[in-house]
């Protein structure tokens, strides 16, 4: 029962932290109103399940089952004075409800979140945002999850099942290198708008090298005109192999403006 006044409100909080498994265990937050509109007036940012921050190397955590979280799941937000990323984080066979986005990635490097599942978080299903230009986020794997529902924050949003974005002015930019998103399945997706499931964002200006969203399905349709993904300032993409039905038969990429090196936008089963 926490107050939720600092970071260190959260349920695991690695900081300078070096090789470390957790194996095991539940976590039961204090999200109320979990799986509907009323979740989002829960939401603490300081109250998160996983939280692996500077100088920490070589943690994984896995069948960790994270329950009514009020912040995020699993935040990877590490960078010390230096710069040092937080490096080495594996997550396997685990599971979260609620949260504000189900994985957030501010910074770190070496990430891997694998064969999990995420629910009603309220606003993303996963979200890429450096907060500053020393923020790096490098060699991120998200691959063979299973994502039900987000978005309980409503209308007036915009909500993604990636974002590739920051949460800062630039230049300078934090790198966005060798990030990978393939194999997940969603099950319903958005909660508010007829988008599909496979709704991706990465068109600010900041440069992004080496994205490549490739295998997952989405088992709810797209019923508006769109694609779902834009893309821009990408130097190597590839979108291939994504299954999302779209009553309309158009692209699943709408925008990819600015590209360089080598892009492949098909195929893709919409």
């Amino acid at each position: 029962n926490t107050t939720g006044a600092s970071n260190f409100s959260s349920a695991l909080f690695f900081e300078s932290s070096v090789n470390i498994g957790v194996h095991g265990g539940t976590i039961i937050g204090q999200m109320s109103g979990v799986g509907s509109a009323a979740s989002w007036n829960s939401v603490n940012e300081k109250i998160n399940g996983v939280v692996f921050r500077a100088g920490s190397k070589n943690v994984e955590i896995d069948n960790l089952q994270m329950q009514a979280i009020r912040g995020w799941p699993i935040w990877a937000s590490g960078i010390d004075g230096s710069g040092t990323l937080a490096d080495g984080l594996w997550v396997h066979h685990s599971s979260a409800t609620g949260g504000e986005t189900s994985i957030a990635i501010v910074a770190g490097q070496n990430l891997l979140i694998e064969d999990s599942s995420f629910s009603d978080a309220t606003y993303y299903a996963i979200d890429f945002e450096p907060d500053g230009p020393t923020g790096h986020i490098r060699h991120t794997l998200i691959q063979r999850n299973t994502f039900d529902r987000w978005g309980w924050r409503g209308m007036g949003s915009t909500y993604y099942f990636v974002a590739f974005t920051l949460g800062y002015s630039g230049p300078p930019f934090a790198d966005m290198l060798d990030l990978i998103v393939r194999d997940n399945l969603v099950i319903r997706g958005d909660v508010v708008t007829s988008r599909g499931g496979l709704r991706t964002i990465g068109d600010r200006a900041n440069p992004k090298v080496d994205i490549v969203v490739t295998g997952n399905i989405s088992q709810v349709p797209r019923t508006d005109p769109g694609g779902g993904m834009n893309f821009a300032n990408v130097n190597n993409l590839r979108v291939t192999g994504n299954t999302q039905t779209n009553t309309n038969h158009v692209p699943l990429v709408d925008q990819d403006s600015n590209p360089s090196g080598i892009h492949v936008l098909v195929p893709n089963n919409t």
